[in-house]
């Protein structure tokens, strides 16, 4: 682990209580399959909310509180996708330096019911003391590890830096996953991931 600690964002902070107003909201439209479109219903709202505007991928979804939103079903397990990195950002860019960092600040978790469109559960983890950040720069090192002894393997094999798609490179907190054409990564945090992460967090912050 780096021992320098973690730069602060000195983004002001926002309170639980700005969200909790979306619990039990009804999300407009009729198929609960279209998440792309319950995504930016959320956002607008939250944009509105905060009269602020939402940032480019490199940055947090509400960059100026340095807080990134993630929302799913609460019938589903998959996975928390953080950010893309191509495979020359993993190899190059420490954590710190990395999107993964940028947007591991705070975190805004939002459950729905997608059977029913309503939002059930609003949750906000500020995870930015070095305690759970030296957890995650471990885990990143561990992953992109992973990532570089299997491109060295290719290497040796003359394979031509061919990854399979949604291949996995698990630690302890965080992975990294090729895209569906081995083409890109991405770093997410598993469900069971998460929550433990999460519960380590109260105790560290």
């Amino acid at each position: 682990m780096s021992n320098i600690l973690f730069p602060k964002l000195n983004k002001p902070r926002v309170s639980i209580s700005t969200f909790q107003p979306l619990i039990g909201m009804t999300i407009p439209g009729k198929d609960k399959n279209d998440t792309g479109h319950v995504g930016k219903w959320i956002h607008t709202w939250i944009q509105k909310q905060l009269q602020t505007s939402f940032p480019n991928l490199h940055q947090p979804d509400l960059q100026d509180f340095g807080i990134e939103i993630k929302s799913k079903d609460v019938e589903s397990d998959s996975a928390y996708s953080i950010c893309s990195m191509s495979l020359g950002n993993i190899l190059t860019k420490r954590y710190q330096q990395s999107n993964a960092f940028n947007k591991l600040q705070a975190l805004l978790i939002i459950d729905r019911n997608d059977n029913f469109r309503t939002i059930t559960n609003v949750e906000l983890h500020y995870l930015d003391n070095d305690n759970t950040q030296m957890l995650l720069e471990q885990s990143y090192i561990d992953a992109r590890n992973k990532v570089v002894d299997e491109l060295e393997k290719q290497i040796r094999h003359n394979y031509g830096y061919k990854f399979k798609g949604y291949q996995v490179f698990s630690a302890e907190y965080a992975d990294f996953e090729t895209t569906q054409y081995g083409r890109g990564f991405q770093f997410r945090i598993p469900y069971n991931k998460m929550q433990k992460l999460l519960a380590l967090n109260k105790n560290l912050s």
